[in-house]
């Protein structure tokens, strides 16, 4: 079982992510990061995740918090969101050309990409095609321009839409502490993501 990391929220992080399932979808990102499968890649992670959305039409804002667990096979992705006590609250499996999420209670979602459905069903947008790529610390299409650096040391890349920013860490090899930001339209997102553990490629 996976157990929670870190200092971050906890009954209130579970509670803010049950509350927002029942909301309503907007128009999100249409491009989150569009990486063709990367075959071959064999990976997991786990961390922490925090999401602050802000629906236009609606005036509704709202942070999430979460832990998660990620695992990567080949083109597949699996993707659980879970509570303080490691229970899962939300599943999500994206593969090429179709995707599912699932609830803690059962009901299960189908969709073309992991980035609609979490729209749909939990209300902000969870860019998994981009992620694939930024989690390495690389943009998802080649011919994206490279990542600048910032005066404070941080690097900073832009693509589809979203800014993610690197946040710089003395003897670290690998990202681990990442800042998402897309602006809109519809909907604006913040997410900060850190990543605990590593295995795999």
């Amino acid at each position: 079982m996976h157990q929670p990391a870190g200092s971050w929220p906890g009954a209130l992080g579970a509670l803010a992510l049950a509350c927002c399932l029942g909301a309503c979808a907007v128009l999100g990102p249409r491009h989150q990061g569009g990486s063709e499968p990367v075959e071959g890649v064999d990976r997991e992670l786990t961390g922490r995740i925090s999401v602050h959305y802000h629906v236009f039409s609606t005036d509704h804002e709202e942070t999430v918090f979460a832990n998660f667990d990620w695992s990567e096979r080949g083109p597949d992705v699996d993707l659980d969101l879970l509570d303080p006590l490691g229970q899962s609250i939300a599943r999500v499996r994206a593969a090429p050309g179709a995707s599912t999420l699932t609830l803690r209670d059962g009901r299960v979602f189908s969709g073309p990409s992991p980035e609609a459905l979490t729209l749909q069903v939990l209300g902000w947008t969870l860019p998994v095609g981009g992620l694939r790529a930024w989690l390495e610390g690389r943009a998802a299409n080649p011919e994206t321009p490279l990542a600048t650096l910032d005066a404070d040391g941080n690097r900073r890349l832009v693509e589809n839409g979203w800014t993610i920013v690197y946040m710089k860490e003395e003897g670290v090899s690998q990202p681990r502490r990442l800042n998402l930001s897309y602006p809109g339209p519809g909907i604006s997102l913040d997410l900060r993501i850190v990543i605990d553990t590593r295995s795999g490629a």
